[in-house]
């Protein structure tokens, strides 16, 4: 017996062996053929032709009555000289070649025009700048072309052509890369970022100047030693190429902007083509580099990082790339000079960029107290005994005309609401392409009496979702219908756990809406509106539009950056179709010049460790162009919220909801449990009392100064004169003749 058993055992190994083999020469055999195409793979040609300048020296390439734009063709320089005053932007730190103690590759590295990332076929992704890969080797081109010079930068070793078209406008400076124009040698290293002009304006430490990012609210990076670096995509991550492990909870850069001061001067970068796959990044001062740099990185290929497994059965990580190159025609940064050496001037420049270029224009002086009121939201009803999803009542059709007449009653007649949740299902993300009432609120009967009743100086927006699914509805599939990732997946909302930062595998599946579908959508929505518009509706929300952006990667795939025509166009649609217009909330750049309203202004920054404070860069740029608001005053801390609309001229905001509050603890809507209207009416009345001659005075004003008087002390100043001091210190401040109270403000000047 025993020796059967050997020999059974033997004739088990002996298998597991022949076996262990065969998968040993299979492994073999695949990493051979990959070698072999590897090594066979066939390099395209790239079209290329140096031509270097001869005087190593800049010489005037282009000028206008207010600028002047000098290049190097010989070694790649620019510099940008405003004429009124002689203040200059370099492209490279002036007279870093006499500082001895600065390496020769830090001096290539700051001088370079142009850096790129790259993929190999390992998909490491490995950064080299144009003087080490390019202008060192003689390997560019340098040409004038009209309004300034175009180099073309050949990365011979990694086998990259890039262009970068540098040409002066009325307004500064142009930075442009033609996409059209790039080549790659090779399928298998692939291109995947792009940075034109990294240091630009370099800041030199020690000059008590800062960069400017659009972190939040903005905030401030000054130049100085041991600051972190700082990188952020603009608008958010693109969820098609989406987190597996979350991050600590940060702000969003929502305009496409940065900036940096100079010795006499303050310039403004902003992003013009390319946006939504761009990020603004800042490198601090070193001992090795004693310069800050603060510019835009462009993304040529999106990439995911992914988990895999290996022979090991260990787990390692991979690039997956989207399966083409962007399909933008450019990538394009803007720099203006502002006319005020700080970020004030930055922030005003801007402004006047939305003014000439996006056409928003000043508004009418307002003052109306801000709501985010809620709907419906689902819950989990027993019903026989048996659980059942139904849309729990927060703020029904009449309870908004009843708060309306509360508000009056307390004296705030001017209101603007944005009434989330209102159609059928409530929270539970279905498209409004019906725009059904939901009957749980009161139905079309009751929505239909709120719409007759509502006086003058009530503004009653009701909040669209064009881009959210959890179920199949009116011809839309949560299978064929949403948008898919790198990975070919179906693109869903990811949710994590904050303690652990891991995706939520519990939480409800929201699909999001292929953005192909947008403009049949919004075809569809717009015939439903139209009788609800009969009926009295005068304005619509599209806070999901405003705030996220995305790609699709599947069949017909279209790029987060080619996706944004097609939000632009929808939010144009929605625009139009209202007396009252549209209201945003936390509002991206690209939505702004739509928007008659903006709830939710930025008003903090992410407290990177690289970042001195935060400013109200987004409030100063958008102040007079748009009513904005701040975030809701009793879902913050203190009165933290109720400074920040001070300090920024803004509107003051509440969320609200009329019934059944105590109830939303495990619901959808159980972030919303501090909504009591019965807690909550009184107090907001009496602090829009307080300060509504203030906001009207203000609103239609651009700002003109934002001073620090001392830490977590501000005054701002406005063009008609009116100015406002903030303390958010716990003590009392005295400021030239006026006191401010601890965790308090004065107003003045109107």
């Amino acid at each position: 017996m025993k020796k059967k058993i050997a020999a059974l055992v033997l004739r088990v190994l002996s298998a597991v062996l022949i076996v262990g083999l065969v998968v040993a020469l299979l492994l073999k055999a695949s990493q051979t053929a990959e070698l072999d195409v590897a090594q066979k793979e066939e390099k395209r040609p790239i079209s290329f032709t140096a031509n270097v300048g001869q005087t190593d020296e800049l010489q005037l390439v282009s000028e206008n009555d207010r600028y002047a734009l000098y290049a190097n063709l010989c070694d790649p320089t620019i510099r940008l000289v405003r004429k009124s005053d002689g203040a200059a932007v370099d492209s490279r730190p002036a007279g870093m070649e006499e500082m001895p103690d600065l390496k020769k590759a830090v001096q290539l590295t700051l001088s370079s025009l142009l850096n790129i990332r790259y993929a190999d076929r390992d998909s490491n992704i490995t950064e080299v700048n144009s003087m080490a890969g390019s202008v060192s080797r003689k390997n560019f081109a340098a040409t004038t072309i009209a309004g300034g010079v175009r180099y073309d930068f050949y990365f011979a070793n990694e086998g990259f052509l890039v262009p970068l078209e540098l040409t002066l406008t009325e307004d500064g400076l142009q930075a442009s890369v033609p996409l059209e124009d790039i080549q790659e040698a090779s399928d298998s290293v692939k291109l995947t970022e792009i940075l034109p002009l990294p240091n630009f304006g370099a800041g030199p430490v020690g000059s008590g100047g800062y960069a400017v990012v659009p972190d939040g609210s903005g905030a401030l990076i000054p130049y100085e030693y041991g600051l972190s670096d700082y990188s952020q995509r603009l608008y958010g991550e693109d969820a098609a190429v989406g987190q597996t492990v979350g991050t600590a909870p940060t702000q969003t850069a929502r305009l496409p902007v940065f900036g940096f001061t100079g010795p006499s001067s303050a310039t403004v970068g902003i992003i013009t083509a390319g946006d939504a796959r761009a990020r603004v990044a800042a490198k601090s001062a070193t001992t090795r580099s004693p310069f800050t740099t603060v510019s835009a990185e462009f993304i040529y290929r999106e990439r995911l990082l992914i988990d895999v497994g290996n022979r090991t059965f260990e787990s390692t990580q991979a690039n997956m790339f989207e399966p083409a190159h962007c399909a933008l025609e450019r990538f394009t940064v803007e720099y203006r000079m502002a006319a005020q050496p700080d970020y004030v001037g930055m922030a005003n420049t801007y402004r006047d960029y939305l003014m000439t270029e996006k056409q928003m224009t000043a508004t009418a002086d307002s003052s109306a107290l801000q709501l985010q009121v809620i709907g419906g939201v689902m819950h989990e009803e027993s019903i026989l005994g048996i659980p059942v999803d139904r849309v729990l009542p927060v703020t029904a059709y009449a309870d908004v005309q009843a708060m309306v007449e509360a508000f009056a009653k307390q004296g705030v007649t001017d209101l603007t609401m944005d009434y989330l949740y209102w159609a059928k299902a409530g929270t539970e993300h279905r498209l409004t392409v019906d725009m059904k009432a939901e009957t749980r609120l009161g139905g079309k009967k009751d929505l239909r009496q709120l719409l007759s009743q509502l006086p003058d100086g009530v503004k009653l927006y009701f909040d669209l979702n064009a881009t959210d699914l959890m179920h199949n509805q009116s011809g839309y599939s949560t299978l064929y219908s949403t948008a898919q990732n790198v990975k070919k997946e179906p693109l869903t909302r990811q949710q994590f756990y904050l303690s652990t930062y891991r995706v939520r595998t519990d939480a409800a599946k929201v699909f999001l809406l292929n953005p192909l579908e947008l403009p049949a959508l919004l075809e569809r929505w717009s015939g439903k509106a139209d009788r609800w518009l009969a009926d009295g509706m005068t304005g619509f929300s599209a806070n999901g539009l405003a705030g996220e952006i995305y790609s699709h990667f599947g069949d017909d795939p279209i790029d987060r950056g080619s996706a944004q025509a097609l939000w632009e166009s929808s939010l144009q649609s929605i625009a139009d179709k209202a007396e009252n217009g549209l209201l945003l909330s936390a509002a991206n750049a690209y939505a702004l010049p739509y928007a008659s309203v903006v709830q939710s202004v930025p008003t903090e920054h992410s407290r990177f460790y690289c970042e001195r404070r935060a400013i109200p860069f987004y409030a100063i740029a958008l102040h007079g162009l748009v009513d904005m608001s701040v975030a809701p005053i009793n879902g913050g801390e203190g009165n933290q919220r109720l400074l920040q609309a001070v300090e920024g001229g803004l509107s003051l905001c509440y969320a609200l909801g009329w019934q059944n509050t105590d109830q939303l603890k495990n619901t959808a809507g159980e972030q919303y449990n501090y909504i009591s209207a019965a807690d909550w009416l009184e107090p907001a009345a009496t602090q829009q009392k307080a300060l509504q001659a203030y906001v009207a005075a203000v609103s239609g004003q651009a700002i003109t100064a934002h001073i620090e008087l001392a830490e977590g002390v501000y005054r701002t100043e406005f063009a008609n004169g009116a100015w406002a001091i903030v303390n958010y210190t716990a003590t009392a401040v005295t400021a030239g003749e006026t006191t401010v109270p601890a965790e308090g403000y004065v107003t003045g000047g109107y």
